[in-house]
């Protein structure tokens, strides 16, 4: 998967990751009894935590945390 990963979209990544989130925490509240659906899971973390914006050609992609210099108080 690392060799292939150069070679899939940024956005088709981050779109992945962000369909794996609400499915894996929809899944982990029904196991504890919640009985939202899988929609209604999305529309909760999508008005908490909205998707990212993905960057079109010529945009620059956000920084990972790892990119991101901490700051330090």
């Amino acid at each position: 998967m690392e060799q292939a990963k150069p070679s899939i979209p940024l956005e088709k990544i981050l779109q992945k990751q962000r369909e794996f989130e609400i499915e894996y925490a929809h899944n982990s509240t029904a196991l504890a009894g919640n009985s939202l659906t899988l929609e209604q899971t999305r529309a909760i973390l999508d008005a908490v935590n909205p998707p990212e914006h993905f960057p079109q050609d010529g945009e620059n992609y956000p920084a990972s945390e790892e990119e991101t210099p901490q700051q330090t108080m």
